[in-house]
C-alpha cells in the first residue's frame, strides 16, 4: 500500500502543507490526494500553488476527484476544464484525474490530449457496478485509446466499489492486448508512482 497525503489550506498555513508535504515524502508518501467537492476548493486555488510548486519539484503526482459527485453545487470544482489552469502553470506537475471526470469524458479525452502530464484512473466508471455513469466497454475501450494507454491506471478507490470485480471487469474488456491490460492494471501506476515492480 502507498500513501498519499490530505492537504487543506483552509485549516493549514503554506508553511504547515510544505513541512507536512515534505515529513510525510520522507516517511514514504508517494503524492497528494486533494478532493475538489468534497474540500471545496477549486484546483487553480491559489493557496494550493505552494503544493503544486513542491509536488512539481519532487516529482509527486497530486491525484483528483475529477467529475461528478451526486448533486453537489460544487461540481464544476472537479470538471476536467477547472484543472486547465493549473496545468498551464506546472507544465511538469503530473495530475491523475481519477474517475475520469466522471460524467464530463470528451472534455478529459480533450485536457489529456492537451496536456501530456494528465493521467486518468478508471475507478467507478470502468466497473461492474451498476451506476449511472458507467462507460460500456466499447466507449470505454475507445476513450482509454484516446487519452493513450499508456496514460490510465486502475483505479479502486476502495471500498467503495469491488476493486477485484473492477480489475476482473479491466482485463476482460474486449479490444484490449495483453500488454495494455497490464499496463492499465498495474504497470502504468509503477510508473507513474515511480515504485520499483
Amino acid at each position: 500500500m502507498l500513501p498519499f497525503i490530505g492537504l487543506d489550506p483552509s485549516v493549514m498555513t503554506p508553511a504547515e502543507m510544505r513541512d507536512e508535504l515534505e515529513a510525510c515524502v520522507e516517511a514514504g508518501a508517494r503524492g497528494v490526494k486533494l478532493h475538489p467537492i468534497v474540500q471545496r476548493l477549486p484546483p487553480a486555488t491559489p493557496a494550493l500553488w505552494p503544493v503544486y510548486e513542491l509536488c512539481q519539484e519532487l516529482g509527486l503526482p497530486v491525484l483528483f476527484h475529477s467529475g461528478f459527485l451526486g448533486r453537489s453545487e460544487w461540481n464544476a470544482f472537479a470538471r476536467p476544464s477547472a484543472f486547465t489552469e493549473v496545468l498551464e502553470a506546472f507544465p511538469d506537475l503530473r495530475v491523475i484525474l481519477a474517475h475520469l471526470g466522471r460524467g464530463h469524458f470528451e472534455e478529459t479525452v480533450a485536457l489529456a490530449v492537451r496536456f501530456p502530464q494528465v493521467v486518468v484512473d478508471t475507478f467507478a466508471v470502468v466497473t461492474t457496478a451498476t451506476v449511472p455513469w458507467r462507460l460500456d466497454d466499447a466507449d470505454a475501450v475507445r476513450l482509454l485509446r484516446q487519452i493513450g494507454i499508456g496514460r490510465v491506471c486502475f483505479g479502486s478507490d476502495y471500498p467503495w466499489f469491488d476493486p477485484a470485480a473492477d480489475a476482473a471487469h479491466v482485463a476482460a474488456l474486449s479490444g484490449l492486448t495483453e500488454g495494455e491490460r497490464a499496463a492499465i492494471l498495474g504497470d502504468n501506476a509503477r510508473r507513474v508512482l515511480d515504485v520499483d515492480s
